[in-house]
């Protein structure tokens, strides 16, 4: 943490290292250090974000990313790791994945689900099961073919990040009660390699040249906010539903 703050300000953060059960001014103190340029409005919703559910910013729980940082149309979200999201799920018990998922979709369960088939992007499935309730609910993610995600020294691939966003929408729906609504889950591992923590700029996105895109480009911030919109991808390869007989 201290290469990442600087000595500072990973000395005044050490203290709340693990901890679980952080007051809104312990929150507001880690917050406004680890993303001092976010919008108050961000920071105040992360605050009462980790203060409900028992979470920790520097447990990797939540982040603030800032979407074309600088610029007029400057946007921030607040996302969950998918590290969190499980955990959250696991308190009211245990679940499972089922029919062998995550994997890849087959072409008919795109036909099945979509009415068409994407070539342009890998969709990813995910099935989970309540034991107990025999609850079971279904996830859909994408990631585009031709965007390669951040953090492929540390195992991210376009297929792990399709499959961490359909087991965020899965996770959703399998714990609809417990789940802070619309915080899309994210691999943490991918966040830390788009964005540099520093003693100078915190939460500054690198690595990337003006106008260029990743994993659906400004699709890729709506998917942040709200997973659905994957369900209307403007550019696609269709191949129409064969007609009944």
């Amino acid at each position: 943490m201290a290469e990442e703050l600087g000595k500072g300000k990973a000395d005044a953060l050490a203290k709340y290292v693990g901890q679980t059960s952080l007051q809104k001014v312990e929150l507001q103190d880690i917050i406004e250090t680890l993303w001092p340029e976010a919008p108050p409005v961000e920071k105040t919703k992360a605050i009462m974000l980790c203060a409900t559910y028992g979470l920790n910013p520097l447990n990797k729980h939540i982040f603030l990313i800032p979407f074309n940082k600088g610029e007029p149309d400057e946007t921030w979200a607040l996302v969950m790791s998918i590290h969190c999201k499980r955990l959250l799920a696991s308190r009211r018990g245990p679940f499972s994945y089922v029919d062998n998922t995550p994997r890849i979709m087959t072409d008919d369960e795109q036909l099945t689900v979509f009415g068409e088939v994407f070539n342009d992007r890998l969709y990813v499935i995910t099935k989970l099961r309540d034991p107990k309730t025999g609850a079971e609910s279904v996830g859909y993610g994408f990631w585009l073919h031709k965007d390669r995600p951040k953090g492929e020294n540390k195992g991210n691939t376009r297929f792990n990040m399709a499959a961490v966003r359909s087991e965020s929408q899965a996770i959703d729906r399998i714990r609809p009660g417990e789940m802070p609504m619309g915080i899309e889950g994210v691999e943490a591992s991918a966040i830390e390699a788009e964005y540099s923590i520093t003693k100078t700029e915190v939460g500054e996105k690198v690595g990337r040249a003006d106008g260029e895109t990743e994993g659906g480009g400004e699709g890729c911030r709506d998917n942040f906010i709200n997973n659905e919109r994957q369900l209307n991808p403007k550019n696609r390869s269709v191949r129409p539903r064969p007609a009944n007989h």
